[in-house]
């Protein structure tokens, strides 16, 4: 299949090609997906580990049981994403918009870790 990957702000094509699954196709881009729009996809267990996806867009984006480790997703748009399962252990989402987002609770402490908030006891 032929697949495309646009930017967020100007929906200018960052890159085209073929795929067995629009998931490996992003996978196979993850190094550089700074700014693209991947909104209303399902990357559902996607391997993005060390993915650069800051300044994304991926509102409404299934990423559940995604490999996100080591990943940057600051300033990025997950508003509405799925996160449940989903691996975030030494990301980065700070100044991410993750309003609505849904994670499970065994998620909390690589969440509040990637988004840089530290608790004080």
């Amino acid at each position: 299949m032929k697949y495309q990957i646009k930017k967020r702000f100007t929906n200018e094509v960052m890159f085209k090609g073929e795929a067995e699954s629009f998931v490996k196709f992003v996978e196979q881009h993850k190094a550089n997906l700074s700014k693209a729009d991947l909104s209303e996809t399902d990357l559902s267990e996607a391997n993005l580990s060390n993915s650069d996806l800051s300044n994304s867009n991926l509102s409404e984006t299934d990423l559940s049981e995604a490999n996100l480790s080591n990943s940057d997703l600051s300033n990025s748009n997950l508003s509405n994403s799925d996160l449940s399962n989903s691996d975030l252990s030494n990301s980065d989402l700070s100044n991410s918009d993750l309003y609505k987002a849904k994670i499970k609770i065994t998620q909390k402490e690589d969440l509040l870790k990637a988004l840089k908030i530290e608790i004080l006891e």
